[in-house]
């Protein structure tokens, strides 16, 4: 607290505190001592304190118009830090996970006296936007080079590669008889004409 041209005894300003009352007079005037502070410099600290926080938390700003112009390979190098963090948040959640299944499986098996094993496969999708035309490039790329079944595998919305395989079988071979049908069909045909 400022006071300005206030003629008062140490006395008068101790009965002002406990009376928490300001006499003044004519000329006098009483103000807070305060910093002015521009509205930029708010602007360049608040700035600042953000890029600080995605900086420290290795995690991308989204809301950033630049982010989104970017080609896969650019966000993918954008995410790195980002997608490391989320990783060992994954490893940790899946030994909970699997802690938490042996723990089941130990009370069945005291309960019910077998040893039955569910076999449980934890699989955790990250929710980022895949390019799925440069993956299909790759995947025909390397046609030829690599299995099917590693191709397949390539894919981020196929998650047994040997299924979609034997369905891939089960598709082929649905054709060949149909085809197959066709053709002696129109053999037939041509012979009972004749």
């Amino acid at each position: 607290m400022i006071l300005k041209n206030v003629s008062a005894t140490n006395e008068d300003i101790a009965k002002m505190k406990t009376n928490r009352v300001l006499v003044l007079d004519g000329d006098s005037e009483a103000s807070y001592l305060t910093k002015d502070v521009s509205s930029t410099q708010i602007e360049n600290m608040l700035t600042n304190i953000k890029d600080l926080i995605f900086k420290m938390s290795n995690a991308p700003d989204f809301s950033d118009p630049n982010f989104m112009g970017n080609s896969g390979k650019a966000l993918q190098y954008k995410l790195t830090g980002f997608n490391n963090i989320s990783k060992a948040i994954m490893d940790r959640m899946e030994r909970a996970l699997r802690k938490r299944i042996e723990l089941i499986e130990d009370i069945n098996k005291t309960k019910t006296g077998t040893d039955d094993f569910y076999e449980v496969e934890i699989k955790f999708t990250q929710n980022i936007p895949a390019d799925d035309l440069e993956v299909a490039q790759v995947i025909n790329t390397l046609r030829g080079m690599v299995s099917n079944k590693t191709l397949i595998s390539l894919l981020p919305f196929i998650n047994d590669a040997d299924k979609e395989l034997e369905e891939l079988d089960k598709e082929n071979e649905a054709k060949a008889t149909l085809y197959s049908f066709t053709g002696n069909d129109l053999q037939e045909e041509e012979e009972l004409n004749e």
